[in-house]
């Protein structure tokens, strides 16, 4: 009798459950061990994304007015590459015309970084916190591209009417002498507040696929390049940031450039009669003019620029504002 029990208790059917033959339990997955975030903290992620976006769209400028330009006049710009369209307005206009949309692009940004950092940051903990730990290391690339994703829409509710009035005033610089005009004009072209508005569907499905994917592709190689001995001992942070910043930049560019020319198209004017086409019938046009890879070269140098840039300063405001690896553990660095 006493050497069946021994047995059964080695098996693991002993009296106190079980447990003896099992071993110790297993540690807690790294992701459960995360503690709660208080809305102080939470302040600190959209700050910091606001100062990391806002920031680097304001030096990205010039790109984001050429980019531009060549998709809204495709005839004129279009045809010789940027550097050609470049040095055609900087005869034309010179070089003051390349900060055109400057006011607009850093406000619209810097509101609309703050939540789509912030915003990230939060509903990729509200996922792991709903699904368990497990959906994060099971699936940590379709997280943070749906976690992305849900957040820049609710960023592009803040971001079009600035959006709308730069592709304006960028497009035409006679169209109004500053941001706040340039609002007010949309909304008299538009019929009322709705104006700035129309190009929401557009912008939407331009954005959601550049930004879930800058963040998700942002992710997947600051991973890979984290955990290779040789990339972490040739690149220093920086570096590794400015690297995986870059490759998700040109994936995003790549990715939303048929609905980025839909959007442009939609705040270009028709004709002088200061109309603008639906999403849809500014696809069509685009597709008409060959204009669904127009800029995509600028895009692509800009998508770069501009997402590496975005989380060399977030890490930065995030170092800053004391949101550290030390504490809460930051979603991206």
């Amino acid at each position: 009798g006493v050497a069946r029990r021994r047995r059964k208790q080695r098996r693991g059917g002993g009296g106190d459950g079980g447990t003896e033959g099992k071993g110790p339990p297993p540690p807690p997955l790294p992701v459960s061990r995360e503690r709660t975030l208080g809305v102080s903290t939470y302040a600190r992620f959209f700050a910091a994304g606001a100062i990391a976006s806002g920031s680097a769209h304001a030096a990205l400028t010039p790109l984001d007015m050429l980019k531009t330009r060549m998709q809204t006049q495709p005839e004129r710009y279009g045809t010789g590459g940027p550097m050609k369209a470049a040095k055609l307005i900087y005869d034309e206009e010179g070089v003051g015309a390349f900060a055109s949309g400057l006011g607009a692009t850093a406000a619209g940004y810097f509101l609309g970084g703050s939540v789509a950092f912030g915003g990230t940051e939060f509903l990729k903990r509200l996922a792991v916190d709903v699904l368990g730990p497990r959906v994060a290391l099971n699936s940590p690339f379709l997280l943070v591209l749906v976690c992305g994703g849900l957040a820049v829409a609710v960023c592009d509710l803040l971001v079009v009417p600035f959006e709308a009035a730069r592709i304006r005033m960028v497009d035409d610089p006679d169209f109004a002498p500053s941001l706040p005009e340039a609002l007010a004009r949309l909304v008299r072209e538009g019929g009322g507040l709705a104006g700035p508005y129309k190009g929401l569907p557009a912008l939407l499905v331009k954005d959601v696929p550049f930004h879930a994917t800058k963040f998700a592709v942002f992710d997947l190689v600051s991973t890979a390049l984290k955990s290779s001995p040789f990339a972490v001992a040739l690149l220093p942070g920086a570096a590794l940031t400015l690297v995986a910043g870059a490759a998700a930049g040109v994936a995003a560019a790549v990715v939303s450039q048929p609905a980025d020319a839909t959007f442009t198209r939609c705040n270009r004017p028709q004709d002088g009669r200061g109309g603008r086409l639906s999403p849809v019938a500014a696809f069509r046009a685009v597709l008409e003019e060959g204009g669904i890879g127009a800029g995509l070269s600028s895009r692509c140098l800009f998508g770069a620029g501009l997402v590496s840039l975005q989380f060399l300063f977030y890490s930065a405001a995030k170092s800053s504002l004391q949101i550290t690896a030390g504490g809460p553990r930051p979603l991206f660095g």
